[in-house]
């Protein structure tokens, strides 16, 4: 199973310089999201649904983090600032892992819980900055990524079809996120 789920994330500073076409950068990633969806579902449980009610696993995901501002007040300056945040800030690469326990109620339902580990965040594109007079040891570009750690524990109820080793699976549930800290 995998999760697209991301909010916000701490800061670091890189200052390599390279030019990001925003639009080439959206597509590839949601490239590469499909692929990651399509090819490397990572969940995994230690018996089968026939053999045991109380299952233990596994699970990693890949997440796409990344948040957009929108303003309440309407003003002019809160749009300016916002318009100019969404431009600068674009998506980043993220994951999710943790174990999970999963009771089977019957042959189609099942519940489901675990404890996660989870970072999130966004990040900017190389932005110039200016420290006044030059000096060639201080960089022309920065690029911020904002790093947010979180505990997650997630309550889901599954619903299963299909016989032996092909099983589809749906879920729906809740997820309550612990914020730990910001890097």
């Amino acid at each position: 199973m995998f999760e697209v789920r991301c909010l916000l994330k701490n800061s670091s500073i890189q200052s390599e310089p390279r030019t990001l076409n925003f639009e080439q950068t959206e597509t590839t990633m949601k490239r590469i999201a499909a692929f990651v969806f399509l090819v490397f579902p990572l969940i995994f449980f230690a018996q089968s649904i026939d053999e045991q009610r109380f299952q233990i696993g596994v699970n990693f995901s890949t997440d796409i983090c990344f948040r957009s501002l929108s303003s309440t007040d309407g003003s002019a300056s809160s749009n300016g600032v916002i318009y100019q945040r969404n431009e600068w800030e674009i998506p980043k690469f993220g994951f999710t892992a943790g174990l999970n326990v999963m009771y089977t109620l019957n042959n189609h339902f099942s519940l489901e819980s675990g404890v996660q580990y989870s970072n999130k965040g966004y990040q900017t594109i190389y932005l110039f900055v200016n420290f006044g007079q030059l000096n060639p040891s201080f960089p022309e570009q920065v690029k911020y990524i904002y790093n947010y750690n979180y505990i997650d524990i997630p309550l889901r109820l599954n619903y299963s079809v299909g016989k032996n080793k092909i099983r589809f699976i749906s879920s729906m549930g809740l997820t309550t996120n612990i914020f730990l800290n910001y890097e």
